[in-house]
């Protein structure tokens, strides 16, 4: 697997076009593989902090219905990016979250396989650039 940008504090703020575009790639995107940390750092930290912060600071009086739509539904993309990128690092399609609508045992199955369980064999189908592509590409 390529070496995988994990966005910093800094790369937010004093970011070069390159960690920019990582940083989109990563919250944005439904192609390629993330780690396990990544899943974890983002994807339940995020979840965690949009709660606290609907919680605390009572996020939808603040916001509006409207705002407060816009700001959950960046959330839920956001981490469904990264379930998905996560889905590929085990081998599986992103459709495979749809197990989280069986009761219990979904959400169970669904936690199992992308908390805790290790990466899929390297080069499989969702790798972004598979070893000899390129090679393959230059022999035409």
């Amino acid at each position: 697997m390529a070496q995988e940008h994990l966005p910093t504090l800094k790369s937010w703020f004093n970011s070069t076009p390159e960690e920019r575009a990582a940083n989109r790639r990563l919250f944005f995107s439904f192609r390629g593989r993330t780690s396990r940390r990544a899943y974890w750092q983002f994807a339940a930290v995020s979840s965690v902090a949009f709660m606290a912060l609907t919680a605390l600071f009572d996020l939808p009086l603040r916001l509006g219905a409207f705002g407060f739509t816009v700001f959950g539904l960046l959330v839920c993309w956001v981490v469904l990016a990264i379930s998905v990128k996560r889905c590929h690092d085990r081998g599986r399609s992103g459709w495979f979250l749809l197990a989280n609508l069986i009761p219990i045992f979904g959400s169970l199955w669904v936690l199992a396989e992308l908390g805790f369980l290790p990466a899929a064999e390297a080069g499989n189908r969702y790798e972004l650039d598979p070893p000899g592509v390129l090679a393959k590409a230059a022999d035409g």
